[in-house]
């Protein structure tokens, strides 16, 4: 959020859409207030009827709190970018049991992208 301001008035007169941690109401309303144009809820959507995921993952968005997100860095060694100019993402994402263990094997993870979830799918929706 304290971004936005410096963004804004970076790349005026193109709008800017603010997104990441914004769940409700007062979010949006502060990013407008500092100067964004809109917002993006992203994950609070996929708790939506129309969401085409499982009604268990549904639930866990519901459910989760703050605390239940962490950092997932081995992201970065399963999906690096496509491009050399790619840059690398700082993901978030419920703590799970498919993220524990791909957190602990960072080391493993660029060797198996090929067939990460499908080797991992049971337990990717289990909540610790």
């Amino acid at each position: 959020m304290i971004l936005i301001p410096q963004v804004v008035d970076v790349v005026d007169p193109i709008p800017v859409v603010a997104s990441d941690s914004l769940v409700d109401g007062r979010g949006l309303a502060a990013a407008v207030v500092v100067g964004a144009s809109g917002v993006s809820f992203e994950t609070r959507f996929l708790a939506s009827e129309e969401a085409p995921i499982e009604q268990e993952r549904k639930q866990m968005i519901v459910d989760a709190s703050s605390e239940d997100s962490v950092v997932f860095d081995a992201w970065n060694d399963m999906m690096p970018p496509l491009k050399p100019s790619g840059y690398k993402t700082s993901m978030r994402a419920l703590r799970t049991a498919y993220i524990d263990y791909w957190q602990q094997h960072k080391e493993e993870a660029d060797l198996a992208v090929p067939n990460i979830y499908e080797s991992t799918a049971p337990v990717n929706s289990q909540r610790r």
